[in-house]
C-alpha cells in the first residue's frame, strides 16, 4: 500500500488536507471523488512499511524507478496540435454535460498521454483556483496553446459561450492540421523518389563506372563522347567528392544559422515564396490560414488590430507575417484593410475580395469564404503536384539509368567493331 497526502475542496469550496493509504494514485482519486471532494493536489509520501524495508529494495521499488524513467522520457515528447484539439473537444463536451471548468481540467489530466501536457493542465487548474480566469491561466502557460486560443477564450468568458468557442477552436486547429498534413503527405513520395534517384546516381558514379573505366583504359581506345562524359564525371566525383560533401554540409549549416536570425528568416521566407511551384503552395496555405483566423477572431468580438497582431504571430512565413504587421500599422494611420494588404507577397485576389467585404459590411463572412477558397486551391495544387511530380521523377531516374546503359553499350559496340 502507498501513502498519499491530499489537498481537496468540499462542496462549499473549503480546503481539506489529509493522508490516505491506497494501492495507487488512481484509487486515491476515485475514493476522494466518491466522497464528494474535488482533488486539488495529491503527493505520494511513501509506503506503509518503508522503515522496515529501507534496506531491502522490493520489486515494486524497481517498477517505481522504471516508471520515473518513463515519465522523464515522456516529458521530452512535445505537445502537438492533435493533443490540443482533443482537449478542446473534450472540454466542450464536458462543459455541455454540466461539469465545471475545474472538473474538465481534472478529467483531461487523466485522459492525456503526454506528461508535459498533463503538468500544464494541472498548473492551469491551480491557477484558476487561485483566482485567475481561464484565459489568464492559458496565457501563463506559454507555448502550450497558440495566442488565438487565449484570445477567443477571453471573449467567450465575456459572452458565456465557452463550449461553443471551444468547439470552434477545435475545428479551426483541426483544419490547420489537415492542411499541413495534406501538404506533407503530398511531398513524401516525391521526396522518397528523389532520394532514390540521388542514391542510384551516386552508386553508379562511385562504384560501377570506375570498374568500367579500368577496363576501357586497358584497351587504349578512343571512347564515344557519352562514355567519356560518364568517366569524367565519375573521376571528378571520386577525386573531389569528400571536399564537395564537406562544403555542402557547411553551406547547409550556414544557411540554417542565417535562417535563425530575424533578417535571414525574412529574406529566405520571401525567397521561398518566389519558387515556382512551392511558392504558390506556401501562399495558398498561408492565405487559407489567415482568412479563417481573421474570420473567427472578428466573429468573436476581437478588434481588427488585435486580430492582425494575433495572425501575425501564428503565420509561419515571416515575410507574410511582416505584411500583417504592416497592414495593422497602416490601419492605425487611417487606411482600410484592403489597402494595407496590397503587397507583392500577398496574392492580388486577397485585397480585392477584402475590399468587397469592407464595402458591403460583411467582412467576417468574406474572410471565411476567402479562407475556404484558398483551402480548396491548396488541395487542388497538392493533388496536381503529386500527380505530375511522380512521372517526372520516374523519367529522371529512368533517363539517368538509360543514359548509363546507352553510354556503355555504345563503348562496348565500338570496341567490338574496332578491328573490323
Amino acid at each position: 500500500m502507498l501513502l498519499y497526502n491530499y489537498i481537496v475542496l468540499d462542496g462549499d469550496g473549503r480546503e481539506i488536507r489529509g493522508d490516505i493509504e491506497v494501492p495507487d494514485e488512481r484509487s486515491a482519486v476515485a475514493i476522494l471523488r466518491r466522497q464528494g471532494y474535488f482533488v486539488v493536489e495529491l503527493k505520494k509520501l511513501g509506503r506503509e512499511n518503508d522503515s522496515d524495508n529501507s534496506n531491502n529494495p522490493s520489486g515494486d521499488e524497481a517498477l517505481d524507478i522504471l516508471g520515473q524513467v518513463r515519465r522523464g522520457l515522456g516529458n521530452l515528447r512535445p505537445i502537438r496540435d492533435r493533443d490540443r484539439i482533443q482537449f478542446l473537444q473534450q472540454a466542450a463536451l464536458m462543459l455541455r454535460s454540466g461539469l465545471t471548468l475545474l472538473q474538465c481540467l481534472e478529467e483531461a489530466t487523466r485522459i492525456t498521454s503526454k506528461p508535459r501536457f498533463e503538468a500544464a493542465l494541472r498548473r492551469m487548474g491551480r491557477s484558476i483556483q487561485s483566482g485567475m480566469s481561464f484565459s489568464q491561466a492559458i496565457a501563463k502557460e506559454e507555448g502550450v496553446f497558440p495566442p488565438i486560443v487565449m484570445k477567443l477564450i477571453e471573449s467567450a468568458e465575456a459572452s458565456g459561450e465557452m463550449d461553443t468557442v471551444l468547439d470552434q477552436l477545435a475545428l479551426h486547429l483541426d483544419k490547420k492540421m489537415q492542411v499541413r498534413t495534406n501538404l506533407l503527405t503530398s511531398l513524401i513520395y516525391p521526396a522518397i523518389v528523389l532520394l532514390a534517384s540521388i542514391g542510384v546516381s551516386a552508386f553508379l558514379v562511385i562504384k560501377i563506372i570506375p570498374r568500367f573505366s579500368k577496363f576501357f583504359d586497358s584497351r587504349q581506345t578512343k571512347l564515344p563522347w557519352s562514355t567519356q562524359l560518364l568517366l569524367d564525371i565519375s573521376g571528378f566525383v571520386n577525386s573531389y567528392g569528400l571536399p564537395l560533401l564537406i562544403g555542402l554540409i557547411l553551406s547547409i549549416a550556414g544557411l540554417l544559422l542565417f535562417y535563425a536570425t530575424p533578417m535571414g528568416r525574412q529574406l529566405m521566407d520571401r525567397g521561398f515564396l518566389m519558387i515556382p511551384v512551392i511558392g504558390k503552395l506556401l501562399k495558398a496555405g498561408a492565405m487559407a490560414h489567415i482568412g479563417r483566423t481573421l474570420s473567427i477572431l472578428l466573429r468573436s468580438g476581437v478588434t481588427l488590430l488585435e486580430s492582425l497582431q494575433i495572425t501575425k504571430g501564428i503565420v509561419g512565413n515571416r515575410a507574410i507575417a511582416c505584411c500583417m504587421e504592416s497592414a495593422a500599422d497602416q490601419i492605425l494611420g487611417g487606411r482600410d484593410l484592403a489597402g494595407g494588404l496590397r503587397n507583392p507577397v500577398i496574392p492580388p485576389l486577397v485585397p480585392q475580395i477584402v475590399a468587397v467585404g469592407e464595402r458591403t459590411g460583411d467582412l467576417v463572412h468574406v474572410l471565411e469564404e476567402l479562407g475556404n477558397f484558398y483551402d480548396r486551391q491548396l488541395q487542388i495544387m497538392t493533388k496536381r503536384m503529386s500527380i505530375l511530380v511522380e512521372p517526372v521523377l520516374i523519367l529522371v531516374i529512368g533517363g539517368i539509368v538509360g543514359f548509363v546503359y546507352f553510354a556503355f553499350f555504345q563503348a562496348l559496340f565500338q570496341l567490338a567493331t574496332a578491328g573490323r
